[in-house]
């Protein structure tokens, strides 16, 4: 049998795999050490990533959600959604993170600069939230000196993994 979103067999009683990478722990799938040593070995491998900026999409009020709080301020594991994608872009090690904020801008630049340090992180106001491509304009000042490559990530995105992106990043340069 497949899991339908891991494309990987579910462990069976009857056949269980030889040493998988993967151990069930409440409920979720966990990397055993071997797959870890393996993820960071395979790391080593992609392309420098320092000649890109990473832009993070933060300026969304979070209607659906009916809070008072901007939707990238809620606690995800302790910490704000927002935070995971910033985590996410700085183990790229690019030029710039650029944060695209909008509603409650200065509660989540706060925020964040507490976590990351001021300084640490770029920020772009985009006062009337006109979708995504209005965001990119308004953070544009901020790429105009810097790397061409410019790699956009969604500010609601927490389990979103750096393997995904390595290999995404990977490729793209492959490609080109």
């Amino acid at each position: 049998r497949m899991h339908r979103h891991l494309r990987a067999p579910i462990n069976s009683k009857a056949n269980p795999p030889q040493a998988a990478p993967f151990v069930r722990s409440s409920g979720l799938l966990k990397p055993q050490s071997s797959a870890v040593i393996t993820l960071s070995r395979q790391r080593s491998l992609c392309l420098s990533t320092h000649d890109l900026n990473v832009l993070i999409l933060a300026a969304g009020k979070g209607t659906r959600m009916r809070s008072q709080f901007a939707k990238v301020l809620h606690p995800i594991g302790g910490i704000p959604l927002a935070a995971h994608p910033v985590h996410l872009a700085q183990s790229l090690s690019p030029q710039r993170i650029v944060l695209i904020i909008g509603h409650q801008a200065e509660a989540v630049q706060t925020q964040l600069d507490a976590r990351f340090g001021q300084g640490t992180l770029r920020y772009a106001l985009q006062a009337e939230q006109r979708g995504t491509a209005h965001a990119v304009q308004c953070a544009k000042e901020h790429l105009l000196d810097g790397p061409r490559e410019v790699l956009l990530l969604c500010g609601d995105v927490p389990l979103l993994g750096e393997d995904t992106l390595r290999e995404m990043l990977r490729r793209k340069d492959q490609t080109n």
